[in-house]
């Protein structure tokens, strides 16, 4: 299993929690938890669905905008160049 930031797995005193911040459409899936000690083994799953809200746009609204600020990163980095 992969973890990291976003991803996230907790194990204190018998209780597991998996938590995934930010979830989006490419986190569906069937989850499985699998416990095993001296004892046996136990297993859960769980099934994680995604309703994504189309009123989120995730393209700019402003494309000249992205030029401009790269603009004005040129004209702020070329004032610190010594010969």
């Amino acid at each position: 299993m992969l973890t990291g930031s976003r991803i996230t797995t907790f194990f204190n005193f018998g209780y597991v929690a998996l938590s995934i911040k930010q979830v989006s459409i490419h986190d569906v899936g069937i989850y499985t938890c699998r416990a095993t000690n001296k004892l046996g083994q136990a297993t859960t799953q769980a099934e994680l669905s995604v309703i994504s809200r189309e009123s989120i746009m995730y393209d700019t609204q402003h494309p000249e905008g992205l030029q401009q600020i790269q603009r004005l990163e040129d004209t702020r980095y070329d004032d610190h160049i010594e010969l």
